[in-house]
């Protein structure tokens, strides 16, 4: 597993475009995300890694189902859940003040790959990528199932998230974006070839 400590080696800036690589498990997500409003003060949107339900699911404080089975059999698990996505947290109360965006598509992974991923985040010490251990569960399967999980779990998001920041970019002086850090990489990409 790959350890993601460095501020700097998580965010990207791309034109009025600043991206943060969120690890999801990061209890210092919200003071990162701070960092950059202070060192960013023209930020004037936030552009989240969420569709609207679970936009909606954050705002009300709703837990994913596999999540709370899991919480019940594990303080560790129900610790994890406490610290899940403070980056994320953070910018839906900053709503008032700015306007979020919200990027991402219904998310179609299958129930077990996501309990899978989630258990793994939980009881890792370390700080996951998710696309990274994607690819070493790839490596070690041999079906086709896991590469079909991978291109609809990161890839057709990271070019779906794309288009949508391509859309509002022209709204905005300066948007932080606010991905996981699975997907970091692959939107920057997508972003420079089409410049090209």
């Amino acid at each position: 597993m790959d350890i993601i400590d460095n501020l700097k080696d998580r965010v990207r800036v791309c034109d009025n475009l600043i991206l943060f690589g969120d690890v999801h498990t990061d209890p210092n997500g919200k003071e990162e995300i701070d960092k950059l409003f202070e060192e960013h003060k023209d930020i004037d949107c936030i552009a989240l890694e969420l569709d609207y339900k679970r936009y909606d699911d954050f705002k009300k404080g709703k837990k994913m189902f596999l999540f709370k089975v899991f919480s019940l059999f594990s303080k560790r698990v129900r610790d994890f859940g406490k610290r899940y996505a403070l980056a994320v947290k953070d910018c839906i109360k900053k709503e008032k003040d700015i306007p979020i965006e919200l990027i991402d598509t219904k998310n179609e992974i299958p129930s077990w790959i996501a309990g899978i991923l989630l258990l793994h985040m939980a009881l890792s010490k370390k700080r996951v990528d998710i696309a990274k251990e994607l690819e070493k569960f790839e490596e070690k399967s041999e079906s086709k199932y896991v590469e079909n999980v991978k291109k609809n779990m990161i890839y057709d998001r990271d070019k779906f998230m794309v288009n949508k920041l391509k859309k509002i970019i022209p709204k905005y002086k300066k948007i932080l974006v606010v991905v996981g850090y699975g997907h970091l990489n692959g939107i920057v990409k997508r972003l420079n070839d089409g410049k090209r």
